[in-house]
């Protein structure tokens, strides 16, 4: 059989992306499996040949930690069909396979498993079978142990009997009598996963790669309209009465463009459930993201990977850093997925690869994306720097965490000097991790760095990571306790050092901007500042208001604290929703009233916890939902939600069962405090300690804790 042919737009010279549109992605010719995607020689020449070179600015990079960019949601690549390569390696390569790829420690720290959704798990109508995906499930069950919970999910095809010709490799669309059915199957998909194998299903797609004909492995057709009917007609009412709250990454296209979702980001009634724009690299004409970027969608490359003859080399793995690089720091990605986790080797289709002879080959493209992977994690993000300082040198910066990180690649065959000023941060040293030709992410001694500035020498076709530390300040939902993001008019708690002179409290209805000589001012992505209100001011904790009107994005929070400032990073999205907790850590029983109304009308406040004298020692008490004709409705206390675009898009999950809600907004009395009350179903009695969930506009909450009796 013959390898499959693409047929490319020729590269843009002025498109900074075209020059790594070595998209021709290498599937193994193997039985069903994918075929390779060969690009020839000469196209493949003449794409390298356009690489873009930014013009050089200055000597020195010029880095400012204070000016977020875009949020980092991770870094990934997919099980399919060759994860069993790992799982069926000798107990010691499997163990190396897994702490390579998985450890934020000795290895690279992935953070997203990106798998493929087996047609044959529903091979007719209503009967199922979980056992064709073992091997990815066992992956994913290994990878849940180091700490990683985001793994999406794509149909290369739907089941076939749903589609308009019965046949896997057949590009034809869903058949229309059979949406119901394709939106029954994706949702039972992400809730067996969760009941049968205890895996949380954090990102789903419709198919993967709608807009490419494959013709000899799997494939799907889906345009731009199905998508946006399928979702609203379909798909999205699934989801909401079946309690799935799996974020939907949409479209998995071929080619990096939002085309397949623009009729969905462009309804009201849909662009809430795109929560993710996914697209793949292996085409990428350099068209802008622009209602993606308008809605704050985040943009994630999917899968990406190369056809040519494999190449384990530091040369290879010092161009597709450059790959990493651009697509972060230039097109402006959240995250960025490889194809293959483990792959049979032949081609630049795998991070690892397991040749014929059983032979364990770790490609140096593995090393210079953990040289990104490792350091910024999930939550993290990047900000503004110089990307090419000088020539063959290019450079991105994060803040991560507690951790400022600068990742610089030296594509020149010789040593380079580079300077470097890292406004913003005011630590004394950076520790460099470097992967060259015979180093992977080698830890090198710390360099000295003096009034935010520094100088390294890159080592010749090398990929250095400096990362340093100052004294940091972290910013977590008030409610939840945890992030990703605020919403405007939302409690926000920093926690940290020195942050205030004192201890004081607000004392008055109208927040006070200064509390214990400390101001918090958010400064947003539209550019514009504002003081936000206080509730507390202490060394280790303020409390703060996220002002209203605030933009949604990436935002800076300065906290001023008489000569003192601190810099932190945080996302604002529209809605965040977090729910207050009895103990005051987002965790346990909710800080809630519970009504139980007679079936006369009669209403009767009842207690929902319980707490002892010590901190932290509330525990729930059994909620009675009564007798026929009662109903119970639990008043939920939270923040982050008065955004919401509709109470039909905020749904409430308890014990796994949806509940239906009364009411979504603000609680009016308190400044930032949002109510949400839900009415208990007569199903759910006698089950006992069960979860309690919150969705709005698809932003999940932290999970808290009630008793129905």
């Amino acid at each position: 059989m013959k390898p499959v042919q693409r047929t490319f737009v020729p590269c843009s010279n002025n498109n900074v992306t075209a020059s790594y549109r070595i998209g021709l992605h290498h599937r193994l010719l193997h039985m069903r499996h994918p075929l390779n995607r060969l690009a020839g020689a000469a196209l493949l020449a003449a794409v390298c040949s356009v690489l873009a070179q930014v013009p050089v600015s200055a000597a020195t990079c010029n880095i400012d930690f204070s000016q977020p960019q875009q949020r980092i949601d991770g870094f990934g690549a997919s099980t399919a069909w060759y994860i069993g390569l790992a799982r069926s390696a000798s107990p010691e390569d499997r163990q190396k396979i897994l702490d390579t790829l998985l450890s934020p420690a000795v290895g690279i720290g992935l953070t997203i498993v990106r798998n493929r959704i087996p047609p044959d798990i529903e091979p007719a109508d209503g009967q199922f079978d979980w056992t064709p995906d073992t091997d990815a499930i066992w992956f994913m069950q290994q990878a849940r142990t180091y700490g990683v919970n985001r793994f999406i999910s794509a149909p290369w095809t739907p089941p076939i009997w749903m589609k308009q010709t019965p046949d896997p490799n057949a590009w034809v669309k869903l058949r229309t009598d059979k949406w119901q059915a394709y939106a029954d199957f994706l949702s039972r998909y992400v809730r067996e996963y969760k009941s049968q194998f205890g895996i949380d299903i954090y990102g789903l797609s419709l198919g993967n790669e709608p807009d490419w004909d494959a013709k000899t492995y799997e494939c799907n057709r889906w345009d731009a309209g199905d998508i946006h009917d399928f979702l609203l007609a379909n798909l999205m009412p699934t989801f909401s009465s079946d309690g799935v709250t799996a974020k939907l990454t949409l479209a998995d296209a071929f080619a990096f463009r939002e085309d397949l979702v623009v009729p969905s980001l462009s309804d009201t009634l849909t662009r809430d459930r795109v929560d993710i724009v996914a697209a793949h690299a292996y085409y990428d004409p350099g068209t802008p993201f622009t209602l993606s970027n308008q809605y704050g969608k985040p943009i994630w490359v999917t899968e990406h990977s190369s056809s040519n003859a494999d190449d384990a080399s530091i040369n290879d793995g010092v161009t597709w850093a450059k790959v990493y690089a651009n697509y972060l720091a230039q097109r402006n990605v959240s995250a960025y997925c490889f194809w293959w986790l483990v792959g049979p080797g032949g081609a630049q289709s795998a991070l690892v690869d397991r040749l014929p002879d059983s032979t364990l080959q770790f490609n140096k493209r593995l090393y210079t994306l953990g040289n990104f992977s490792r350091f910024i994690r999930p939550g993290g993000f990047r900000v503004a720097a110089d990307y090419v300082p000088s020539a063959g040198v290019y450079t991105s910066a994060f803040q991560s965490g507690a951790d400022f990180v600068i990742v610089a690649i030296n594509d020149n065959n010789q040593d380079t000097t580079q300077s470097f000023n890292a406004g913003g941060f005011t630590g004394s040293t950076m520790t460099p991790y470097r992967t060259s030709a015979d180093e992977n992410l080698a830890q090198l001694d710390a360099v000295p760095v003096a009034s935010s500035q520094f100088t390294a020498n890159l080592r010749a076709k090398s990929v250095t990571t400096f990362v340093g530390q100052t004294i940091p300040f972290a910013v977590v939902s008030g409610a939840a306790y945890h992030g990703p993001a605020l919403a405007p008019e939302e409690w926000g708690v920093a926690f940290g050092t020195g942050l205030a002179t004192g201890t004081d409290t607000a004392s008055t209805a109208q927040l006070p901007l200064t509390l214990a000589g400390t101001q918090v001012i958010v400064k947003d992505s539209a550019g514009d500042e504002r003081s936000a209100p206080l509730l507390l001011a202490s060394p280790g904790q303020v409390n703060f208001l996220v002002p209203a009107g605030t933009a949604v994005g990436p935002a800076s929070i300065t906290l001023k604290n008489g000569s003192t400032t601190f810099v932190s990073l945080m996302n604002v999205a529209t809605v965040a929703p977090g729910l207050f907790s009895a103990n005051g850590d987002g965790q346990g029983v909710p800080a809630a009233q519970a009504i139980a109304v007679s079936p006369d009308g009669t209403q009767t406040t009842v207690p929902v916890f319980q707490c002892e004298s010590t901190p932290g020692s509330c525990t729930t008490v059994p909620l009675d939902l009564g007798p026929a004709g009662s109903h119970l409705v639990l008043a939920l206390y939270g923040s982050g939600i008065r955004g919401r675009s509709a109470l039909s898009n905020v749904t409430c999950v308890i014990g796994g069962v949806t509940v239906p809600v009364d009411y979504a907004g603000e609680q009016t009395q308190y400044a930032g405090l949002d109510q949400v009350n839900v009415t208990v179903p007569p199903a759910l009695a006698g089950r006992g300690e069960v979860g309690i969930t919150l969705s709005v506009d698809g932003q999940t909450s932290n999970t808290l804790t009630v008793n129905i009796k």
